[in-house]
């Protein structure tokens, strides 16, 4: 039986990410393996958030990026 459930592995890592097709949107899980176990991620997003993210994901996680790497500089972090 097909659950409908989408798999796909990170082509930089060994990252997992599912997606769950939900009634008004998509499910979205990420699983990062570490020595000490599992790490899971979730977000779950409108249909419309989900088109965005399929259309200007790249733009859109190049921004996250930039805001994340400035807020880690700030506390002396080094990246």
């Amino acid at each position: 039986m097909n659950s409908g459930n989408h798999y796909f592995y990170s082509g930089w890592g060994s990252e997992l990410l599912e997606v769950i097709p939900r009634q008004r949107g998509a499910q979205l899980t990420i699983t990062v393996p570490s020595p000490h176990g599992e790490t899971t991620y979730s977000v779950t997003l409108t249909r419309d958030q989900f088109q965005r993210l399929l259309t200007d994901g790249v733009q859109i996680l190049q921004k996250v990026d930039a805001i994340r790497n400035d807020a880690m500089r700030k506390r002396g972090y080094p990246l």
